[in-house]
């Protein structure tokens, strides 16, 4: 069996660059890894922008980087682990919304 460990990476991309990103998504490598994106202004930090969170393999990050980072900032730190956690935990309330409904 083989194990591939997840790796993350998290950036803020100005609403402008937004479209600009999405093109990104279509990569072959890039599509295959979870991407989720939301308004900044949103989240409890409130950031002017979109909060670009990708979770994957690390080859797929290391694509990110190429084509996403020239676009918006990557988030580190603390800054990038309390988002991290943000969208582990909305992930996780969304599987127990599907689960209540379902029955599971």
């Amino acid at each position: 069996m083989v194990v591939v460990s997840m790796v993350y990476v998290i950036y803020l991309v100005k609403r402008e660059n937004l479209d600009k990103v999405k093109t990104s998504f279509s990569d072959d490598i890039l599509s295959r890894q979870s991407i989720t994106v939301r308004d900044g202004l949103t989240l409890k930090n409130k950031k002017d922008g979109y909060i670009i969170f990708i979770e994957g393999s690390k080859e797929g990050i290391d694509i990110a980087d190429k084509l996403i980072a020239i676009h918006g900032v990557k988030l580190g730190g603390d800054e990038a682990e309390l988002l991290y956690k943000f969208f582990k935990e909305e992930s996780q309330n969304v599987a127990d919304g599907l689960g209540a409904i379902f029955g599971e």
